[in-house]
């Protein structure tokens, strides 16, 4: 009988300290350890563009959290100076983004870093807001004319000509290669 009392309170002794654990390992997640997309952790609840903490979806939803200066080298969509950019035979990098998609707020970090290391020529990158709360009727035309349908959605532009569009998920070393590829 006692071998069975000690078995039970070894056992709910596992148990409680399997809850302490695992709930003490979300407050963690949630105060601030964020996961980003290689599996490090990262200690800034300011770092979404890295994040997929999902205690912060309903920010993602609408997409607001991502400020200009947040997207660097990417300026938020310009109808205006798109246009301009094609008159000039710009080189243009669109990315199709939703806040809400866990794979665009995976890849523009990556997309981010390929840019801010490119040294080739000069590309005007936009990110378009695309199917979130940000969505203006600009960026749904923009979508509509090049028959883009879903976010996360890569077109490159060179001498006012698509030469690709691609909407499969990319890693890092996709952005590298296909800049490089494209925009020698």
């Amino acid at each position: 009988m006692l071998k069975w009392i000690l078995y039970l309170s070894g056992f709910f002794i596992f148990l409680a300290f399997f809850f302490y654990f695992f709930n003490e390992a979300k407050q963690n997640v949630d105060d601030g350890d964020l996961v980003v997309g290689d599996g490090a952790l990262v200690n800034e609840v300011d770092d979404i563009n890295t994040s997929f903490n999902t205690s912060m979806w309903n920010k993602v939803d609408s997409g607001k959290f991502l400020k200009e200066e947040e997207i660097k080298p990417f300026k938020e969509f310009d109808r205006r100076k798109y246009e301009n950019a094609l008159i000039f035979n710009s080189d243009i990098f669109l990315y199709f983004y939703s806040g809400w998609c866990s794979i665009c707020v995976g890849e523009l970090p990556m997309a981010i870093r390929a840019l801010e290391n490119w040294n080739g020529q000069n590309i005007l990158a936009f990110r378009v807001n695309f199917d979130d709360a940000n969505t203006d009727d600009e960026e749904k035309v923009i979508a509509k004319e090049l028959d883009v349908d879903h976010q996360y959605t890569k077109v490159f532009i060179k001498d006012g000509k698509v030469v690709l569009k691609d909407g499969n998920p990319w890693m890092n070393e996709d952005f590298v290669n296909n800049l490089a590829l494209y925009f020698k």
